[in-house]
């Protein structure tokens, strides 16, 4: 194939890809009441759920179709990019690190919770990447392979399936981002484990009110920290847990 046709045949392959592209979100927007019936129909599991919209959705295995999903959800979608950018740095100073995915791990001791068997990402070095996707997983998690301490690859996973693979740059804020969607775009409730967390990304990443539900009966206490860095301030708010952890 010579360099002309070779041009040509990318131009015409993009074309395609982008009318491929819009006919699909057009597809999820008429289809949209649809899924929302399958979430709130209360007769399928939260897993049987997830099999159902990926079955029939295969696009959901692709990030910009769960991301366009997310959209229709809020009238006014939120910064996501913005916002994450603009808080992360903050944490970084507050915790006194130099990695965005130091910042997380930082972020999931503050936050007292039930024993679990997954982290919050679940960091792993990338040659142990075979034996870990085998690792059982109920909840929506995030799994982060690194090499050499630096992120490389990023999985979405769910009741024993991975749903969504993030590969390239800002492997972090994507896979946060995405972890967090599919948990709105399935009606799924965070798991215990990982439900203050994700209620602070919520409150302040997405700006959502803060979700009051929890699972089991607890007594709180709230307590809030100041950030001034730069002449920005943020207050947040840490939920400190007084029930025995299981």
């Amino acid at each position: 194939m010579t360099g002309m046709h070779q041009g040509n045949w990318l131009k015409h392959a993009k074309a395609r890809r982008k009318k491929d592209v819009n006919q699909m979100k057009r597809l999820l927007k008429e289809t949209y009441p649809k899924r929302q019936m399958i979430m709130k129909g209360g007769t399928l599991s939260t897993e049987e759920v997830f099999d159902q919209l990926w079955e029939d959705y295969p696009c959901f295995k692709e990030e910009m179709f769960v991301a366009f999903e997310f959209s229709q959800i809020f009238l006014s979608a939120p910064d996501y990019e913005k916002n994450y950018k603009a808080i992360v740095p903050l944490l970084m100073e507050f915790f006194d690190v130099t990695t965005e995915l130091e910042v997380w791990k930082l972020a999931e001791c503050r936050f007292p919770q039930r024993k679990k068997s997954l982290s919050f990402p679940e960091v792993i070095e990338i040659e142990r990447a075979q034996e870990t996707l085998k690792k059982q997983c109920g909840a929506p998690a995030l799994f982060v392979f690194t090499d050499d301490g630096e992120p490389t690859l990023a999985f979405v996973k769910a009741y024993n399936k991975v749903r969504l693979e993030i590969v390239g740059e800002e492997i972090i804020q994507r896979g946060l981002f995405l972890l967090l969607a599919v948990y709105y775009i399935t009606g799924s409730a965070y798991p215990a484990c990982f439900n203050l967390i994700l209620t602070f990304m919520q409150a302040y990443v997405l700006q959502r009110a803060q979700s009051t539900t929890y699972c089991g009966q607890s007594c709180w206490q709230n307590w809030h920290v100041h950030l001034s860095v730069s002449g920005v301030q943020l207050r947040f708010s840490w939920y400190h847990r007084w029930q025995n952890i299981e």
